[in-house]
């Protein structure tokens, strides 16, 4: 028995140790168990089941004695008390004692069949990858995912290959269908599941790497319910299950035991099963057992299912739990690590202290228990053979959902905080991670590089740490963390750190016949191939590339984790941009690629991630007629640029040409050429392979190229033409086919020619089962390329290529032969065209083929006329086809009779023996014979003799004559007319066309092509004389097409009718319909007679494919309904004929709904013809279209327009239709208009109601009938934009009627009204918010497919609100109002909306009805400046805030100034926070200014006597009161008072300053200072305060009382106070005197209107703005004093033209000189900044081109808050300063930058105008970094990050935009600035590393991170340890920054380097320097004696 056991065991290890595909328990094959006989009745899957299990029993007793062996021998106490009592775990079911620790889960714990939970990480196509508890990682194969794909996988291994590969050839499927099954679609990342282990793997060689264990896992249910029963199974218990199959009414489950079945009903309350598959795990809650037949049914609740818990019942074993079962638990015991539960009254489990409630548990956690205390818990994992049972408390795992995790693989975090230090162990660490704390464990062997024992000396609870996050524990919801300084350093850290472009170090580990595998960093490998380990090929590559060399490689890509570099020398070098998708490559873009292929068409190049594109054999610069394969190879690294990209569709169009002035010079003569036109062109130069053409243009010539494929729809024309063609030749009619590099690819076939119109260009014009001419560009083996204009291409499958099926396509077609093709399908999203180029479906309906044949041959004779000086093509005028000619008999031949033509002896005829018909002839006989055909460039006349056609020529020459009346009695229909068919005589057979008469038309002579353009290299059908066949006239003699009748054989189009027959053998759908077998169809058509009426329709005759009855267009037809779909009504008439009625073609009596509702399936109607058969369906079945229209039964038209009644010329904006649903896309309904037009409708054009707009998708269902209005009108491609608004015409909306439609009216009107597109103002749209503006900014809103509005902040709501943008959220629909269309100064659209219900609801054009109570509180609906008046309570909300006050919005178009006076009673320290922008506040109007708009508004609130606080108006001032003010302005007349706490001003005239002269006003006052005022006068009307400030004036100040802080009310109690005349009387003059002088001094105000304006506009103050030079601004006037003073009267003249007095005339002059006096002093002093217009004036003049006096004058007018006028000096420093200046007008620039930040609007755009414009005077880099500086000044991080990346790609060279870069990141404390340093490094010059290197250091040192500095200078004077000036640097810094020892510590380094003495001189002085200033003597002594020591050695 021993051996025995040793045997299993050995064999045990063999299984374990195989790494072959795993499936479960998997066991070698050995010798049978039964040798002699007696074949075993267990399946494979048992039997390896049964051998599974011996082998665990056995591996158990193993463990059970190597435990034992263990506890003997550890007599010696281990480090790890865990470890030491941890292997306890699985022997406490079976001894029963208690363990002290609770040991983590581990690879040595698991055992085969053990039962685990896990969370599935990652979904591959062949595995899933499941993170399991204790931070193990298990892998379950695709055969073990499932019970389902198991079993699958056997049937298909018992199966014989011989009978699979006979179901493979016939047909048939698996039965099972679950080879089809995809991992993908059963499992996902983050999903909880239940697994089994069945094989452990690991290394026998003792390597402890843990990479090499692998843990095989099952999720079979056949494991798992492993011992399950019915009578196991309660009610109310929770199971796992899978589903097995789908029905209708629910899903079959299996449990994974043949006994038990379960059943999911669907649609019940609560269920999550509406996206269950077949093979999907599934957990739900028994409902119902039916134990006789072994049936469950489940219900898939998932609050049931997370909140059931596992009750306790007979029967219950370890065996029956499953992994993530939720019990009632109670604590038995506190562990050191974990808590002892017990469960179900018999079961124990352990919960490690990683499984905790609290996911930080501090060394305190066990308080935080108690024993017997209830607990919640979930089973993690079941051991059945030690019975052990793990157990889990986390808050997630018990929600049945797993762990978040809020944190990313290498990411680093400087601030972890330490939670608890397990002795030993490792480190629990807080990440703050967001939006909750994650928890991380750093295990002891990732604390240090360094080995470190005792982690509790070295790390406390609480310290914070720097730590990076390496892994996660999905199962705890853990991460892994590392310490280590050289994991956390480095740059490559994961997969996700590795981006395709990056150049990276990687050593050679590993060299294989494939390539070199590469190690990016510790566990990190990646593969260089063998075609990326040189430029060129290595034969050998593992003698030149040694394992463990480093080398610099570049990431190719990484995809699905596998890392692909390249060691291509110029690949890695490369300074280009990198294209890694399809997004990065935009026009114009050059990098390098490799090439990967090279075919007929260019070669093909990769970049990296895989993407790829072709570059043209036109674009690959290779001279004409030289191969791609003899310049290029496969492998080569090329410099190429994009022409063109697609990203949608995945394709990249190249070119090698790189040079940029080629595309400059031929892109504006390209301009006037569009794909698809007809030009012409003169022969340059001839290759082998094209001719080169000169294309005329307006702008001169451009190249043309004519490949030679293109030359001819007719191959062997293409030869001669080729070989004919000499420079110079011309050619009148080219198409051009497609634009490349500016050079025109053309082509000369008739065919292209003609239909150029219909050819289409863009996807969008083609549309389904028509047909296009085309040429076929490529073919290979699975069908063949069909190429439109330009580069639009279609594809037809080879099964669509021909009627009969071949192998072989390039015997059928060749490249570049003219098709027709029919679309079968389009797919707009991806471009992909679907065609048929089968002749059924294809066949020509016009004579173009043998038209342009002919036309070809003409050319050929001119071409050889012009190439022969002898030959002349004159003699073809003089005969004529089918006209008579006399000749002599030459020769007689055997092959015909050769005729000598006498007027040109050159020429020669020809008649065959049958064109003999019977006459007998000789040499010299004269013969007259009538003409059959011309080829003049062999110079050959066909003649014929026959009697039939010699008729012609006699009945000619007896026009008088009777002889044939009675023959011409007898035929019929003479004269010949278009699309007539007619019976023909073949006459004579040529190569490529058929020489026919028409006997029953006067014997007219005919020719047809033998071929078609689908059937050109198949041999035709073979002709002979004499035959009769059936033929349709296509074009009559023309002189312009060749002269000649043309006929299209019916044989051509008859094989449609073939090949429906041939093809299709079994008959479905309209197919069905035709009951008349082949045979009876074939003799009825040889019955019937063949028409030669007039046929409109280009199709075979409807009798020959229908039957007798005739069913010409027009006719009406008995027809019957049999099938209804949305868009069409299929029917059947006739004897099995099949037609249609497209929706567009009844008449729409209701206006809404399907108009096919009305017909039910059977109903028998009259129906007219309106189009002959067509092919339809894939079956290429014959189609009749009908009408049930009444228009189409009378020919008249309608009014409604449905239908086919409807064409693109004849519709107009405006106009109402009828047209319907066909499909909804996204957020478009398409609709069919009628047959050939199509309509399309935006979301948002289709309500505007928002509830309506939610449920677009529900209101347009399929064939539904829309009256809608035309919006928009494509004529090109029959596109209609639709809408469901009504859209007036311009007289509809000027006059109310539509007077008139006519063009050039309305065309008049539109200009004059606001009209874009159909958006009026006053409209009411649906709208859709696109983004919430920040700040004040409002809504954009949209309105349109590409039209955007704006929202004003207060037109949000009707009431003003705190936050109104809180009840808005992208995406929301909305309902709004145009308020205004227009367009800005630089072109682009401004609409102006609004979300007022109100506004909505008004009418349009008229304001809403608001009382005044209502327009005084709300202040929303206040619009005009008119509708403000002094003292009005308002609401708004704050727009900007400044040390000065802050303006508030009140409407869309209102702002009032609030002064920091006014803002609230009490002072705030910070204005920013009290008053945000957004906030809503409520004032009261002070002043309303209606000439420049300016509202003056206060925020402080009312007392009760209705005064504000502390505040006065002008009704409290009154005359005689005493006032308070500071003097605001000073000027030579007078001074202005603004008096204290108030907003008004008032005015003290000079004469009223004093009793006594003052000289010098300005110099006796300053502004600013405090005075004190009696008021004089109180002017109402002109709202104007007049003071006094004489002494006189204030003697009795303290009896009057001073205003503002008492004001007097006098007896009558009208706030007056009883003043005596006296006190007010002149005390210098006499009365009269006086009163003059008064008069004068009340209108000095009206004789200066400069300063009523001062008064209204001295109170704004100074807005202020920071500009790069500091200026001292100040209040001074307006500079409108002058044009204001200019147009007064003169200064001898009054208002009123009266002369002044003496006196006047005096004062006059006195302040003329006065003000000429200071302003000259002022200039004198020179430190005082100018303070009007006029001086600034004069400073500009005098110096034009200092920027700084330009940038005072613009801080000047912003003083005065002039904010336009600063922007008009801006521009005029900018256009007088001399362009020389650049420095100059940098300055300015920068200054206008500052002033558009501020008073922008917006700011951001105002101020990238400004910069546009800046870059195209100045050096671009100095304009970048000066906004730079600015963004960086005002702290728009974002703004400045945008303009950094612009930078740096711009600039990419430059060390300045590299380091301002840097700077800016360590500003901020980023910490990417090492990305930012390879970056640069990548970028810069190599001359540049050292410098740039040295002063990012210095930046890391001054604002960044000190050990980051010195890694950097470490890492330069590794490289450069000489230089001296490096490590002098490196020493100052060390210095700056004060730690004493690794200066010194540096200091030894460098003293000890190998330097010359000159250099070691400056080291050793600068030592000693140092060490002076420290002031150690015994340093200096020390630094001495090294110096000395150093000199002895080298002079030694």
């Amino acid at each position: 028995m021993v051996a025995q056991k040793k045997n299993l065991k050995r064999k045990n290890e063999d299984v374990k140790s195989l790494p072959a595909k795993v499936s479960m328990l998997p066991v070698p094959e050995e010798a049978p168990d039964f040798p002699r006989g007696g074949a075993s009745v267990l399946s494979r899957a048992e039997v390896a089941e049964a051998r599974a299990e011996v082998d665990a029993q056995f591996d158990t007793e193993e463990q059970k004695q190597s435990l034992s062996k263990k506890r003997r021998k550890s007599t010696k106490p281990s480090s790890n008390a865990y470890e030491r009592e941890g292997e306890l775990l699985f022997q406490i079911g079976i001894t029963g004692k208690l363990p002290k620790f609770v040991n983590t889960l581990r690879y040595k714990n698991l055992s085969i069949g053990m039962k685990l939970w896990g969370v599935i990480t990652d979904v591959n196509a062949k595995d899933l990858i499941v993170s399991l508890p204790g931070g193990l990682r298990g892998i379950v194969t695709t055969e073990e995912a499932s019970d389902l794909l198991f079993e699958s996988r056997g049937i298909a291994e018992n199966n014989h290959q011989d009978v699979v590969r006979k179901k493979s050839l016939h047909g048939e499927k698996s039965k099972n269908g679950f080879d089809r099954l995809i991992l993908a679609d059963l499992f996902s990342v983050g999903q909880l599941v239940p697994c089994v282990v069945c094989k452990l793997e690991h290394e026998k060689d003792g390597t402890p790497e843990r990479s090499k264990k692998k843990i095989w896992l099952s999720l079979r249910l056949s494991l798992l319910h492993k011992g399950l029963s019915i009578d196991s199974v309660q009610d109310e218990m929770v199971i796992m299950a899978c589903v097995k199959s789908i029905e209708d009414h629910g899903y079959i489950l299996s449990f994974g035991l043949p006994s038990l079945s379960g059943f999911l009903p669907r649609n019940k309350e609560g269920s999550n099963d509406s996206q269950l598959k077949k093979g999907q795990l599934v957990q739900g809650l028994i409902s119902n057992i039916d134990r006789m037949r072994g049936v469950i049914s489940l219900r898939n609740d998932p609050k049931l299912v997370e909140n059931n818990m596992i009750k306790d019942y007979k029967g219950l074993s370890v065996d029956l739990f499953v992994p993530g079962m939720m019990v009632n638990a109670r604590v038995q015991a506190i562990l050191r690590n974990g808590l002892l539960l017990s469960f179900l009254t018999y079961f124990t489990g352990t919960v490690d202290i990683f499984h905790l409630q609290d996911p930080f548990p501090n060394s305190k956690w066990q308080e935080k228990f108690s024993e017997n205390a209830r607990l919640k818990a979930r089973i993690l994992y079941v051991d059945p053979t030690t019975k052990a049972v793990g157990l889990t408390l986390n808050p997630h795992l018990i929600q049945n959902k797993a762990p978040p995790m809020g944190v990313k693989v290498g990411e680093i975090f400087e601030d972890a905080r330490v939670v608890r230090v397990d002795r030993g162990i490792g480190l629990l660490l807080e990440l703050p991670s967001k939006p909750a704390a994650t928890p991380a464990y750093v295990k002891i062997y990732e604390v240090s590089d360094d080995n470190i024992q005792k982690l509790d000396k070295k790390f406390k609870e609480g310290v914070k740490v720097r730590t990076r996050v390496m892994g996660f524990r999905f199962t705890e919801g853990i991460a892994a963390a590392t310490l280590k300084a050289s994991v956390l350093e480095q740059g490559v850290f994961n997969h996700s750190d590795v981006k395709p472009g990056l150049v990276v170090k990687a050593k050679i580990v590993k060299m294989e016949d494939f390539g070199a595998i590469v190690q990016l960093s510790n566990g990190l490998k990646a593969l260089c191939p063998v075609q990326h380990m040189s430029e060129f090929e290595v034969a050998k590559p593992s003698k030149k590339f040694k394992v463990g060399a480093e080398l610099r490689f570049r990431v190719l890509g990484c995809k699905l984790k596998r890392t692909t570099v390249t060691h291509k020398k110029t690949m890695v070098m490369s300074k280009l941009k990198v294209i890694a998708g399809y997004e990065d490559a935009v026009e114009g873009l050059i990098t390098h690629g490799w090439i990967t292929g090279i075919g007929q068409h260019g070669c093909f190049v990769t970049f990296y991630n895989g993407v790829s594109g072709l570059a043209h054999r036109t674009e690959l610069g290779l001279d004409p007629g030289t191969e791609a394969e003899s310049a290029f190879h496969v492998g080569q690294v090329v410099r190429c640029r994009v022409i063109r990209a697609f990203p949608k569709l995945r394709r990249l169009e190249l070119s090698f040409i790189i040079s940029s002035d080629r595309s400059c010079v031929g892109y504006d003569k390209t301009m006037d050429t569009k794909i698809g036109s007809i030009v012409s062109g003169v022969v340059k130069s001839l290759t082998t392979s094209a001719v080169i053409l000169d294309v005329p243009t307006e702008k001169g010539s451009i190249k043309g190229t004519i490949f030679n494929e293109q030359l001819s729809d007719n191959p062997g024309h293409s030869e001669q033409i080729k070989a004919l063609l000499k420079p110079g030749n011309m050619f009148d009619r080219l198409l051009v086919l497609d634009i490349v590099n500016q050079s025109l690819i053309l082509s000369a076939k008739y065919s292209l020619i003609e239909f150029a119109t219909l050819l289409p260009s863009d996807i969008v014009q083609i549309h389904p089962q028509s047909v296009l001419q085309g040429y076929i560009c490529n073919i290979i083996k699975n069908g063949v390329f069909v190429r439109f204009l330009g580069r639009l291409t279609g594809f037809a499958l080879k099964h669509q290529v021909l009627d009969r099926f071949s192998e072989d396509l390039m015997k059928h077609f060749y490249i570049g032969q003219s098709v027709r093709s029919q679309i079968l399908k389009v797919n707009e999203e991806t471009g992909k065209i679907g065609l048929s180029l089968k002749q059924s479906a294809c066949f020509s309906t016009d004579a173009s083929l043998i038209q342009g044949y002919f036309l070809e041959e003409d050319m050929i004779s001119k071409l050889q006329a012009s190439d022969s000086a002898s030959s002349d093509i004159s003699w073809a005028e003089y005969f004529v086809i089918g006209s008579c000619v006399e000749g002599e008999v030459q020769e007689i031949k055997e092959f015909g009779v050769i005729v000598n033509l006498k007027e040109y002896k050159d020429i020669v005829g020809f008649i065959t023996h049958y064109q003999l018909g019977g006459v007998s002839i000789e040499i010299g006989n004269i013969i007259q014979a009538r003409i059959l055909d011309i080829v003049k460039s062999d110079g050959i006349v066909d003649l014929s003799l026959r009697p039939e056609l010699l008729q012609h020529c006699k009945s000619r020459e007896t026009k008088g004559k009777t002889l044939c009346k009675k023959r011409r009695k007898s035929e019929e229909n003479v004269e010949l007319r278009l699309h007539q068919k007619v019976d023909a005589v073949v006459e004579l057979v040529k190569d490529d066309y058929l020489v026919l008469s028409l006997p029953k038309h006067d014997n007219n002579i005919a020719f047809a092509s033998t071929h078609d353009f689908n059937m050109w290299v198949d041999p035709h059908k073979h002709y002979t004389t004499g035959q009769k066949i059936n033929a349709t006239v296509q074009s009559l003699p023309n002189a312009s097409k060749s002269g000649r009748l043309l006929l299209l054989l019916s044989y051509l189009s008859d094989l449609r009718k073939k090949s429906n027959t041939d093809s299709h053998p079994k008959s479905d759908s309209l197919r069905d319909l035709s009951v008349v077998s082949d045979t009876k169809r074939a003799r009825r058509s040889e019955e019937l007679k063949v028409s030669t009426q007039n046929e409109p329709s280009i199709f075979p005759d409807s009798k020959q494919i229908g039957g007798e009855s005739n069913y010409d267009i027009g006719s009406v037809v008995e027809v019957e309904v049999f099938e209804i779909k949305p868009l069409e009504m299929l029917l059947k008439f006739g004897k099995g004929l099949c037609g249609r009625i497209h929706i567009t073609e009844l008449d729409c009596e209701n206006k809404e709904g399907s108009p096919f509702s009305q017909f039910t399936i059977g109903q028998k109607m009259m129906a007219h013809v309106i189009e002959g058969p067509q092919i339809f369906g894939k079956r290429s079945e014959y189609v009749w279209d009908f009408s049930l229209r009444t228009s189409a039964h009378t020919g008249n038209g309608v009014d409604a327009k449905p239908g086919n009644a409807l064409a693109s010329q004849n519709l107009n904006i405006g106009d109402t239709i009828i047209a319907f649903v066909e499909k909804i896309k996204k957020d478009w309904v398409w609709f069919v208009v009628s047959r050939h037009i199509r309509g399309r409708m935006f979301i948002l054009d289709s309500s505007t109601e928002p509830s309506e707009l939610c449920a677009f998708q529900k209101r347009f269902m399929a064939g539904k009938a829309i009256v809608c209005h035309i919006s928009k009108v494509d004529k090109k491609s029959r596109i209609l934009d639709l809408t469901l608004r009504k859209i007036p015409s311009c007289y509809e909306r000027k006059h109310g009627v539509a007077i008139n439609h006519g063009k050039s009216d309305c065309s008049t009107a539109v200009k004059k009204e606001k009209v874009v597109n159909d958006i009026h103002e006053s409209d009411v749209l649906g709208g859709r918010i696109d983004k919430i503006l920040p700040g004040v900014g409002g809504i954009s809103v949209q309105i349109g497919a590409h039209i955007y509005g704006r929202v004003h902040f207060t037109e949000l709501m009707d009431s003003y609100t705190e936050n109104p943008l809180s009840g808005f959220k992208e995406g929301q629909f909305v309902k709004c109002k145009v308020m205004l269309v227009a367009t800005t100064v630089d072109g682009k659209l401004q609409i102006d909306l609004s979300l007022r219900q109100s506004r909505i609801d008004s009418e349009a054009g008229e304001d809403r009805n608001t009382n005044k109570a209502e327009l005084e509180y709300l202040g929303c609906s206040i619009d005009k400046i008119s509708d403000l008046r002094e003292s009005m309570e308002v609401k708004g909300y704050v727009k900007s805030i400044s040390s000065k006050g802050c303006f508030v919005m009140l409407s869309r178009h209102l702002n009032a100034r609030v002064l920091l006076s006014n803002l609230i009673a009490t002072e705030y320290e910070n204005l920013d926070e009290e008053f945000p922008p957004g906030k809503l506040v409520e004032g009261r109007i002070l002043s309303v200014d209606h000439v420049s708009g300016r509202v003056e508004m206060t925020l402080k609130t009312k007392s009760v006597t209705g005064a504000l606080e502390g505040d006065l108006s002008r009704q409290d001032i009154r005359v005689g009161d005493m006032i308070l003010g500071v003097i605001n302005h000073v000027e030579p007349f007078g001074i202005f008072v603004t008096i204290e706490n108030s907003n008004i001003v008032g005015f003290c005239h000079a004469s009223e300053l004093s009793d006594n002269n003052i000289d010098n006003i300005q110099m006796s006052y300053s502004v600013g200072e405090s005075v004190e005022a009696k008021v004089l006068q109180v002017d109402e009307k002109d709202n104007q305060i007049k003071l006094g400030m004489k002494d006189s004036y204030l003697e009795n100040k303290a009896m009057d009382g001073i205003l503002p802080y008492s004001v007097s009310v006098g007896e009558d109690g009208d706030g007056f106070e009883n003043i005596d005349n006296s006190e007010i009387e002149e005390n210098d003059g006499s009365s009269e005197e006086s009163d003059k002088n008064e008069i004068e001094d009340v209108s000095i105000i009206d004789t200066f209107p400069a300063a009523r304006e001062l008064e209204a506009r001295v109170s704004v103050p100074p807005l202020e703005v920071t500009f790069d030079t500091d200026i001292n601004m100040s209040d001074v006037t307006n500079d409108n004093n002058k044009e204001n003073l200019g147009n007064e009267p003169s200064e001898l003249e009054g208002k009123d033209g009266t002369k002044l007095t003496k006196r006047a005339k005096k004062r006059l002059k006195e302040q003329r000189e006065l003000e000429i006096r200071a302003a000259e002093q002022k200039r004198l002093e020179g430190d005082r900044a100018p303070d009007s217009v006029d001086e600034y004036e004069q400073l500009v003049r005098a110096s034009p081109n200092n920027s700084f006096v330009w940038i005072k004058y613009m801080a000047f007018m912003l003083s005065l808050a002039d904010v336009e006028k600063a922007r008009a000096i801006a521009e005029r420093a900018l256009q007088t300063i001399n362009f020389r200046e650049e420095g100059e007008k940098l300055n300015v620039w920068v200054a206008y930058f500052n002033l558009e930040n501020v008073y922008g609007s917006p700011p951001n755009e105002a101020v990238l105008k400004v910069f546009q414009r800046a870059l195209q005077y100045c050096d671009p880099k100095k304009v970048h970094l000066a906004l730079l500086g600015m963004y960086e000044r005002t702290e728009q991080h974002e703004m400045a990050d945008q303009l950094l990346k612009v930078m740096t790609r711009k600039f990419k060279t430059s060390s300045k935009v590299w380091l301002r870069n840097i700077q800016n990141l360590l500003k901020r404390g980023s910490d990417s600035t090492h990305m930012v340093l390879d970056s640069a490094l990548l970028r810069l010059p190599r001359h540049k590393h050292i410098k740039f290197i040295s002063q990012t250091a210095i930046l890391e040192f001054k604002i960044g991170s000190a050990e980051r500095a010195r890694s950097l200078f470490e890492g330069v004077l590794r490289n450069y340890p000489k230089r001296t000036d490096l490590w002098s640097v490196y020493l100052d810094q060390e210095i700056c920054r004060g730690d004493t020892s690794v200066i010194r510590a540096l200091f030894e380094r460098v003293i000890c380097l190998d330097l010359p003495p000159k250099k070691m001189k400056f080291l050793f002085k600068k030592y000693l320097e140092y060490e002076k200033s420290q002031g150690d003597e015994s340093r200096v002594e020390y630094v001495k004696s090294k110096a000395m020591e150093f000199v002895d050695n080298k002079l030694g």
